[in-house]
């Protein structure tokens, strides 16, 4: 068939006559199914395609690096700035904690804007370009953060680099999604979050001795090779579809899928949405109930992510463990959060495309629940109990013929200390005593990290691109990663003060309502969009 009678052909239907259910109409008319090759790959045909598939997916997904990169750098900062406050021009820079949290906060402001400039960028010009530019914009950031010696033009850097994070956020899942064959979709989006957490380790292990301006001058480099590695890569299919450029978007699905398959199917459905609503301006076709209720559902999800403390007790690891009276020291503690955070983005690869989205993201509420409501359930007793075993009459009898032994297990404590400040050892020794095993909160830490990163980050991403038609796919995908950045910014704003307000047991018996809240919410409304094909 001619490129002109393909596109004189009628909307496509999902009823028409002698198509099997489950199957899309192809351009010949015939149906196929994604089961069969339409828009998955080859059925294991050809090693070397899928070789090729994966760098290609790998190369996409280097773009979350930098994403990476820039929220692990503020505390490399604060330690570098903790031992040498010179700046690389020889200036003296001294940041107070405030003036580093306002640090942060700056990067996540300016990564919302980043969430929604972007989408018409993507419309407009393609996913490709879209990524490239938001390099750019890193790029820009790293440079400022490495020669600027002024507070306030390092503040001006992170906010250029937090338009940059926002748009590639966006950008980099999206591209990755209608690049890949629908039945590793999953695993390669989840790419996209794996790069974002690599940047951070390596971040961390580059700010061990070395000064922040050599940290910010090794991370433009290896920011600046995503941008050759993009111009290796094609443009997506669906946006080369929608601009009529449909012999270039059969190469690129032939790269993608396999020689073997058929294409046309696939191209079918991107045009179908701009074919059936023509004229209709892109921001209204989110008001249609078969737009708008699925993107409730996943704007809900993404501010449920963020409300559960994910990013609180990754941000905040080190602070809670001193106040649960944890033991480690605080560079134990970041290796062992990046070590559960790359185990279980690695158990998310390996589920997702398996037993589908729905079920990972139940197992990920159940196990964030289940941290949660350990946590809440050790500061009870750890607030409740100490304080009424203190009141009862029988502190005084469990302290004589003790002392000597608790002086013993405490060097600090003197045998005259103990006969000039009973009252003051007693405390002690309670709080030490009968405060739970400080391991506790060390395992409710790791099963909240892993729970966060095996599905509460990555699968609403997932759901913001399966959701929606190839048309609108841009600009849906960033209203509901701008809802997740604003909860995000929200919880960790108003961390500190729930604390003092609060407590930790009231804190944690928030995180522990709203995780159980998700996993009903996932349970009720989520519809399974495993195999689910892009339109």
């Amino acid at each position: 068939m001619s490129e002109e009678g393909q596109n004189k052909q009628p909307p496509v239907s999902q009823k028409s006559e002698g198509i099997p259910a489950g199957c899309v109409p192809s351009l010949a008319g015939k149906g196929v199914c994604v089961g069969k090759g339409s828009d998955g790959d080859d059925g294991g045909k050809g090693q070397k395609t899928h070789q090729e598939q994966w760098m290609k997916i790998l190369m996409c997904s280097t773009g979350t690096w930098s994403y990476g990169f820039m929220t692990a750098f503020t505390s490399v900062l604060a330690a570098d700035l903790s031992n040498n406050t010179t700046t690389l021009l020889g200036s003296d820079l001294i940041l107070s904690d405030r003036q580093l949290d306002i640090l942060n906060s700056l990067l996540i402001v300016g990564a919302f804007f980043g969430n929604l400039a972007i989408s018409p960028i993507m419309s407009f010009a393609g996913r490709r370009p879209s990524v490239i530019l938001a390099t750019l914009f890193v790029l820009t950031s790293w440079l400022g953060v490495a020669l600027i010696p002024s507070y306030f033009g390092i503040l001006a850097a992170r906010v250029i680099g937090g338009l940059g994070c926002g748009a590639l956020d966006v950008a980099v899942v999206t591209f990755l999604a209608e690049l890949s064959p629908t039945r590793k979709r999953g695993m390669a989006t989840g790419m996209a979050g794996a790069g974002s957490m690599w940047g951070q380790l390596v971040m961390f292990g580059m700010g061990c001795g070395n000064r922040y301006f050599t940290v910010a001058g090794f991370a433009m480099l290896v920011t600046v090779f995503v941008v050759p590695m993009m111009l290796l890569l094609p443009e997506s299919p669906a946006f080369l579809a929608l601009k009529g450029k449909k012999e270039e978007a059969r190469k690129v699905l032939k790269l993608f899928r396999g020689a073997s398959v058929d294409v046309d199917a696939e191209i079918a459905r991107y045009i179908t949405s701009d074919v059936n609503a023509p004229g209709v301006a892109r921001w209204r076709r989110l008001l249609e109930p078969d737009v708008l209720v699925p993107m409730l559902i996943t704007v809900t999800l993404f501010i449920l992510t963020f409300s559960t403390g994910g990013t609180v007790l990754i941000t905040n690891s080190s602070r809670i463990l001193r106040m649960t009276h944890s033991p480690l020291p605080n560079n134990l503690t970041s290796v062992i959060t990046m070590a559960v955070q790359m185990g279980a983005c690695g158990v998310y690869l390996c589920l997702v495309d398996r037993i589908g989205r729905k079920p990972t993201l139940l197992l990920s509420y159940l196990m964030m629940s289940t941290a949660m409501g350990g946590f809440t359930a050790y500061e009870y007793v750890a607030s409740f109990g100490v304080s009424s075993f203190m009141n009862s009459s029988s502190q005084t009898n469990y302290f004589e013929g003790n002392i000597t032994n608790l002086i013993l297990h405490d060097p600090s404590l003197t045998a005259k200390a103990a006969d000039q400040y009973p009252g003051e050892i007693v405390a002690l020794v309670m709080e030490r005593q009968y405060v739970p095993s400080s391991w506790i909160p060390l395992v409710c830490l790791a099963m909240a990290q892993a729970a966060y990163a095996m599905g509460l980050f990555s699968v609403p991403y997932l759901l913001a691109n399966e959701n929606f038609p190839s048309l609108i796919r841009p600009q849906a995908c960033s209203i509901c990663v701008c809802a997740g950045t604003l909860s995000s910014i929200v919880n960790l704003q108003i961390f500190t003060p729930m604390l003092e307000t609060l407590t930790l047991l009231g804190l944690f018996g928030i995180y522990t309502t709203a995780s159980i809240f998700g996993f009903i919410f996932t349970l009720v409304f989520l519809k399974e969009t495993k195999n689910k094909l892009l339109s």
